[in-house]
């Protein structure tokens, strides 16, 4: 990790070398990151481009200024366009409603922050002088373009910012060491909110885990091994379940853990620094390192947005 660190602080150095002599955004700019690096930052703590978004302001000034480079309003609202025509065909999604404003304002704000994380990785790329093959891009544009009906341009745009992600994942991943932390857990999966608390409840009464996992669990595997996990790495489960499997001892149990993915209570049964994480997980170990690398580069990277 301390590699990957001096990699943060040597990009950034260039990058502001490279910016000196960029403008800036017109008018008055919020600047939402410093430019001295930090320790990495979890995903959930990645800062947010919540800045007021206004569709009528000026095409010809800088919704965002990023190391120096600027994205326009008119780049914005460009790629805002293509990409709500698909946001808008999710089912049950209703602009008329009050909801789905809301959910429309969310993505808006979402993408700028994307947008903002798509202009940082190709920066590395441009400081790291890593290439991509263009005869690949291109075709792989082209398939996506026939496939989703997308016009060409947008899916090259598309295409090249998923390789550009992937080549400098592989390069600040390069060196990561197989063995890392792992805890191994059982969970007990409740189908909501009631059935876990009553999961819990029985659990502090004194129930044995895998007879309540067999009750209320919705998870197959509690009707085998009390909803054995194995062990597993950072990155696997989403960043709430993360969060309470590592801070438990072995043999302690969480409270009710929501998260993208159902509604957890978690057992540590023990855990390891000593293990090599299997190629099952080891995907999810590099995307893991990486999104939190990415998070900790944008907090050290200078980042304005218009008001």
């Amino acid at each position: 990790m301390k590699s990957i660190r001096i990699l943060l602080l040597v990009l950034l150095a260039l990058l502001l070398v490279q910016g000196c002599g960029n403008s800036t955004v017109t008018g008055t700019a919020t600047p939402t990151a410093s430019t001295e690096a930090s320790e990495t930052l979890a995903p959930e703590d990645m800062p947010t481009a919540a800045a007021v978004i206004s569709a009528q302001a000026d095409s010809s000034v800088a919704i965002a200024t990023v190391n120096g480079q600027e994205l326009s309003y008119a780049d914005f609202e460009v790629r805002f366009a293509a990409e709500q025509a698909l946001f808008q065909q999710q089912p049950d999604y209703d602009l008329s409603t009050t909801a789905g404003q809301q959910a429309l304002a969310r993505f808006r704000s979402g993408l700028l922050d994307r947008m903002i994380d798509e202009m940082l990785i190709e920066q590395i790329v441009v400081a790291m002088e890593l290439t991509i093959d263009e005869s690949e891009l291109q075709s792989a544009a082209e398939a996506q373009a026939a496939q989703t009906g997308q016009e060409l341009s947008f899916a090259l745009q598309q295409v090249k910012n998923d390789m550009y992600a992937e080549i400098v994942m592989e390069a600040i991943t390069a060196d990561l060491d197989r063995v890392q932390p792992q805890v191994h857990v059982k969970q007990i999966l409740a189908a909501d909110i009631d059935q876990a608390n009553a999961a819990l409840a029985e659990l502090e009464s004194g129930a044995a885990w895998d007879q309540v996992a067999a009750k209320y669990s919705i998870d197959a595997s509690v009707t085998e091994d009390g909803g054995d996990l194995g062990f597993i790495p950072a990155g696997v489960m989403p960043p709430a379940f993360d969060d309470a499997a590592f801070a438990l001892e072995p043999g302690e149990y969480s409270g009710v853990v929501e998260s993208e993915t159902g509604i957890h209570i978690i057992l540590l049964v023990e855990e390891s620094d000593s293990l090599s994480v299997p190629d099952t997980y080891w995907q999810a170990v590099q995307q893991q390192t990486f999104t939190d690398w990415l998070a900790s580069y944008r907090e050290a990277s200078t980042i304005l947005l218009a008001e």
